[in-house]
């Protein structure tokens, strides 16, 4: 079932050069509308009825290709929220978060702390309060993740596009463009979305797949039937090996102190894994290595 109340219209307006390729222009506003109803969805899961957003397609205007939509709700059956004229509750809370998304990637050309997404999740709770969403049952911070993820959908439909390809969000009253420089490093991500880190030290054997043989980057070694990076913090043990003075031959193994580095997100899920060789105890040969000496 498909509720015909929420209902509210915005479009993208693609301008475009006369040497933009047409499948990058329509592949563009395919994946951008696959990271708005994513969007939509996570905007808001934290409402506590049973519904899905959907977008459809209305219009297509030419010149610039400027497609005009609409959101649905599916499944909507709470009588309550009709009485709060859900779908103008609804039309104005996601064109002004979509907005305010879409803003603030033009405040710059990076995201570079956790206080820039955390001032967004702010913006969206304050445009929730105008909207009067909040008069509807629970209602929370978008999960950054989830956030950060959609963001990055947006900015990703957008990676193909040439200079002269400019990009609009639209509503019946405003129009913003978007930000096709705007990016972020799996770094400043990893720091936004870590909620906790646990640090420990323990001995592992660690078969070794690919050594350092000149520089001061990591170790590839297999452990556990995945591969595992490693950086030797040792540096007299990681230079004689470097100058020859330490045989590790193929499919040998290390047993080695290792200190390990896991980062926890908000829903108690990993985000990473980092591992340090403080120490190398043992180099263990490899079997067939043994057993021809053993000969």
């Amino acid at each position: 079932m498909i509720s015909t109340l929420a209902r509210t219209g915005f479009g993208i307006k693609i301008s475009y050069g006369r040497e933009s390729k047409p499948e990058v222009i329509f592949r563009a506003l395919s994946e951008m509308l696959i990271a708005f109803q994513s969007l939509d969805r996570h905007l808001l899961e934290s409402v506590d009825v049973k519904f899905t957003p959907i977008i459809l397609l209305e219009d297509i205007e030419k010149g610039s290709l400027i497609a005009w939509l609409t959101t649905v709700l599916e499944k909507l059956e709470d009588k309550d929220v009709i009485n709060l004229k859900f779908d103008k509750i609804v039309g104005t809370f996601l064109n002004q978060a979509r907005y305010a998304v879409i803003n603030f990637t033009k405040k710059g050309n990076k995201l570079e702390s956790k206080e820039q997404i955390e001032e967004l999740q702010q913006d969206l709770v304050k445009i929730a309060e105008s909207s009067n969403i909040k008069e509807l049952p629970i209602y929370s911070f978008i999960n950054p993740r989830d956030l950060l993820s959609d963001v990055t959908n947006i900015q990703n439909s957008l990676t193909e596009l040439s200079d002269e390809d400019n990009v609009s969000y639209l509503t019946s009253d405003m129009e913003v463009s978007f930000n096709k420089s705007f990016s972020f490093t799996n770094e400043i991500v990893e720091e936004i979305l870590t909620k906790e880190i646990i640090e420990s030290q323990s001995i592992m054997i660690l078969k070794v797949k690919k050594p350092d043989y000149l520089g001061d980057s990591k170790w590839e070694f297999e452990y556990e039937n995945r591969k595992l990076e490693a950086k030797i913090k040792n540096s007299r043990w990681l230079s004689d090996y470097q100058q020859g003075k330490i045989d590790i031959r193929p499919g040998s193994s290390l047993r080695a102190s290792i200190h390990t580095i896991v980062k926890y997100d908000y829903d108690n899920e990993v985000i990473s894994s980092q591992y340090e060789i403080l120490e190398v105890l043992e180099i263990i040969p490899p079997t067939t290595y043994i057993q021809a000496e053993l000969s």
